[in-house]
């Protein structure tokens, strides 16, 4: 509620100014309008001034009467008929039409100039509407980011700390104290791959994170990524290689076991505990296709465009059942591009999302 009042709030008040601008520029037309109309029924009562001004000095014969039209009235025409020695006054062809032309003129400047500040100010206020809305989204995903990092900190610092009470409280054997120590070097593990996310996170924004990109066995490198990722965590049978042997590409191996890591992080978060997961590696014309599909819930149309923004999450931090910072994506959409790569996602059949990386030959 308190996000969608201050929007309103804007709404009503754009609407508003737009309104009164509006209102505004034609009261200039009308008001314009009226004095023009007022000007020229004036050029239709000169010609009764001058009518009554040729009577009351007595002046007779055309000579007279054109000197006073010039002299005194320019923009009024005389006609004079001798056989009857009558005239005629009327306001100058001339005069009306420029009149016109000028009201004329003057009106459509008026349309112009109101148009082109309304178009100013409809594009002022979807730019303040834009950053309004940036703003809140920003609000928001920086306090899911705050609620998910202390959430993400909190868990394996306080499994590893149960774990070290527990071997100094008890007297276990060997086996139980290696699972134990195994366990704390996975949740260690975790907070370390966090700590990197961060830092990683922080030198992309300060384009300070560069790569050496080098030609490098891809195939070979995919499948030690997937074996350092997969035997710590005892899931070897949960993810299916099928990498094409003898894949070469220019890329930076560090960056690689990130975008790597991440994606299968991603894959495994929103995939049932039993699910498989596919990495599959192949080229073509040109190009070394990465993809790596999940069977979790999919992701929407709407959330396919926003996902790759900084600390974005879909849904609410306090609600959300799935672990994550939502830097991951982050750092894959940018590791793609430093690799002059594309990244897109895909619904797998019959569920599930598809990761494809397109390296294209440099």
């Amino acid at each position: 509620m308190s996000q969608i009042k201050p929007r309103v709030i804007f709404i009503i008040v754009s609407l508003y100014v737009l309104a009164a601008f509006t209102w505004w520029t034609l009261a200039h037309i009308r008001a314009h309008s009226e004095i023009a109309a007022l000007k020229k029924q004036q050029i239709f009562e000169k010609v009764k001034e001058a009518k009554l001004l040729i009577e009351n000095n007595n002046l007779v014969g055309q000579t007279q009467i054109d000197s006073l039209i010039q002299r005194s009235y320019p923009y009024l025409n005389l006609e004079y008929y001798h056989t009857n020695h009558e005239y005629t006054i009327t306001p100058k062809k001339d005069a009306i039409a420029e009149h016109d032309l000028y009201t004329k003129r003057k009106t459509w400047q008026y349309v112009g100039e109101g148009l082109v500040m309304m178009i100013l100010l409809f594009w002022g206020m979807l730019v303040i509407y834009s950053t309004f809305s940036k703003n809140i989204r920003l609000n928001k995903q920086q306090n899911n980011f705050l609620l998910s990092i202390t959430h993400e900190l909190k868990t394996p610092i306080a499994s590893v700390k149960l774990y070290i009470e527990t071997l100094l409280k008890r007297d276990l054997d060997k086996e139980k104290t290696t699972t134990i120590l195994k366990n704390s070097l996975l949740d260690m593990k975790r907070l370390q791959i966090l700590v990197e996310n961060l830092l990683l996170s922080a030198q992309i924004e300060s384009k300070k994170f560069d790569l050496s990109l080098l030609e490098n066995n891809l195939s070979d490198l995919l499948n030690q990524i997937i074996d350092k990722y997969a035997t710590p965590r005892g899931i070897e049978g949960r993810l299916i290689k099928k990498i094409q042997e003898e894949i070469y590409v220019d890329c930076d191996k560090m960056a690689i076991e990130m975008l790597l890591t991440n994606l299968l992080d991603n894959a495994i978060k929103y995939s049932p505990t039993n699910s498989s997961i596919q990495i599959e590696l192949s080229h073509s014309d040109n190009k070394t296709i990465l993809l790596v599909k999940d069977e979790g819930e999919g992701i929407s149309a709407a959330d396919k465009k926003a996902v790759f923004r900084k600390f974005y999450r879909s849904g609410d931090e306090n609600t959300r059942k799935s672990k994550g910072t939502g830097l991951g994506l982050f750092i894959i959409k940018n590791i793609v591009q430093l690799h002059k790569a594309q990244v897109e996602i895909l619904d797998n059949s019959p569920k599930g999302t598809i990761f494809k990386i397109i390296f294209n030959k440099i």
